[in-house]
């Protein structure tokens, strides 16, 4: 009768973790697996994530020099060659923060293999409701809205066919701050979410 119980709460939890494990998994980093394991992912997303956090820091530094300097008046001339920068950024600023929430998931996976999570059903339900709503087509249109308008405004300007491209400046600042604080809300969601599901270790 012992070793029926005992079975029975391994089966079960091995369902949890299991149920844990498609969850994490559900999130769409914009990336094709190809049947890859769980390691491999989590190391391709870290790599990914580093190259792209470091290239967006550096693109967003450069890009915020630029527009400051063309909003105020100093450098409006140059303004006009960023076309090619910023058509560049918005493609870096679109993937940088879903592969890095991609690699936090993924590392979260490993706890989760191994046990060092709390498996509890509500915080499991927690986190399913906060990928789904990353994951949501509404918030993606949403999010990719400025971007096409911001890289068709880019388009057109590196053929010079863009003459209102002046305006863009104030634009591409707001785009530069809609970033910032995107980034922020989703990671700061993600840790949320990992500061309880960690909580037990």
């Amino acid at each position: 009768m012992t070793i029926y119980f005992i079975t029975t709460d391994r089966h079960k939890m091995t369902e949890q973790v299991q149920q844990r494990i498609k969850i994490l998994e559900s999130f769409n980093a914009g990336i094709s697996w190809q049947s890859k394991t769980h390691e491999q992912k989590r190391k391709r997303l870290f790599w990914l994530s580093t190259a792209h956090l470091v290239v967006t820091l550096i693109l967003l530094f450069v890009l915020l020099w630029f527009t400051t300097r063309a909003i105020l008046g100093i450098e409006v001339a140059r303004w006009d060659k960023m076309g090619l920068l910023v058509l560049m950024s918005v493609s870096f600023f679109l993937r940088a923060p879903a592969y890095f929430v991609g690699y936090l998931l993924q590392k979260n996976i490993q706890r989760t293999q191994a046990h060092k999570v709390n498996l509890d059903v509500k915080l499991t339900e927690e986190l399913a409701e906060t990928i789904s709503r990353m994951n949501s087509r509404k918030r993606r249109i949403l999010l990719m809205l400025p971007s096409v308008v911001l890289s068709v405004a880019a388009i057109l300007q590196v053929f010079e066919l863009n003459s209102y491209w002046s305006v863009f400046r104030y634009f591409t600042l707001f785009y530069c701050f809609f970033f910032i604080v995107r980034t922020i809300l989703e990671v700061s969601t993600v840790n949320r979410i990992f500061k309880k599901v960690n909580s037990v270790g």
